[in-house]
């Protein structure tokens, strides 16, 4: 007993015959025999063949391949991973940026900063661009003069080469100027006073200790008037209880250079003194040990 196949299949397996004939004489010139099952697979199998040949002559002329979807030229990707190179940086960026605002509110509260939020605050300077900044004026001030310099040490230590040409002076690396010309009424201690205070007579200036750049000049309801100063090899310094600050953040300051008055503002201050820091990569060090003070 035969299969009987459903009707629309018996309409694809039915074949039919294409002729092709003379519009004069109607004589037949060819003829094909077709069903549509065989018309659809010749047209599936020109559309495969079609797509083929077109990929493969995309993939073998790279003039085309922009037509590809999704296609990205070198220079495109190229662009798009520093875009993404560029926003990684700026989110890191943000990040500090939040963590030193938070430092900043401390600071404006009054209280003192610890050894973690101190290196933060140090890493808001560009030490590259601070270098830079140093060597090209000791390379400007060697250029302007050709005469030989003298080598001068004055009484409290210090130690300057002043330039005969001009009879300005100079510090020599490695060289701490005193903030203050004073007695130290209070000594270092690590714990409880990481600073030195220094009681000077009235109207006492207040001098930057090294070149640098003002990190940070406000005031405080606990420490009065307070300049932090950022300098070479991740050095700061801090002055407190100022009676007024003459630089203002991001001013470029030279050693010995005034950058403020010795007064008595802040709640924690007693009396007329200078609340003198000195940090190094985070830590604070006894200033007595680099500064000779009277």
């Amino acid at each position: 007993m035969k299969k009987k196949h459903p009707g629309w299949i018996k309409k694809l397996r039915s074949h039919y015959r294409l002729l092709l004939i003379n519009d004069t004489n109607f004589q037949e010139k060819a003829n094909i025999k077709l069903s549509p099952l065989s018309v659809i697979m010749l047209v599936c199998t020109g559309f495969l063949l079609f797509f083929a040949l077109s990929w493969l002559l995309i993939f073998t002329v790279p003039a085309l391949r922009v037509y590809m979807p999704g296609y990205e030229p070198d220079k495109e990707k190229k662009f798009k991973q520093e875009v993404l190179k560029q926003l990684k940086i700026y989110e890191k960026t943000i990040a500090r940026l939040e963590e030193k605002e938070g430092i900043m509110r401390i600071l404006l509260r009054g209280d003192d900063l610890n050894s973690t939020e101190m290196g933060v605050l140090q890493d808001q300077i560009d030490m590259n661009d601070f270098l830079s900044q140093e060597s090209e004026e000791e390379k400007n001030a060697t250029e302007s003069s050709t005469y030989p310099t003298m080598i001068v040490e004055e009484p409290s230590g210090s130690v300057f080469a002043v330039l005969s040409e001009t009879g300005s002076t100079v510090r020599m690396s490695g060289v701490f100027f005193p903030p203050a010309q004073g007695i130290v009424s209070a000594v270092y201690e690590q714990s409880n006073h990481p600073a030195v205070d220094i009681v000077t007579e009235r109207d006492e200036t207040v001098k930057a200790t090294l070149d640098g750049t003002i990190l940070f000049s406000a005031w405080t309801p606990t420490f009065g008037n307070v300049i932090y100063i950022q300098h070479v090899d991740n050095w700061i310094s801090i002055y407190k209880h100022c009676a007024i600050v003459y630089k203002k953040k991001g001013a470029r300051v030279n050693a010995g250079e005034i950058i403020g008055m010795v007064g008595n503002s802040g709640s924690l201050s007693s009396g007329p003194h200078l609340h003198f820091e000195l940090w190094h990569n985070g830590i604070a060090l006894n200033p007595t040990d680099f500064i000779l003070f009277k």
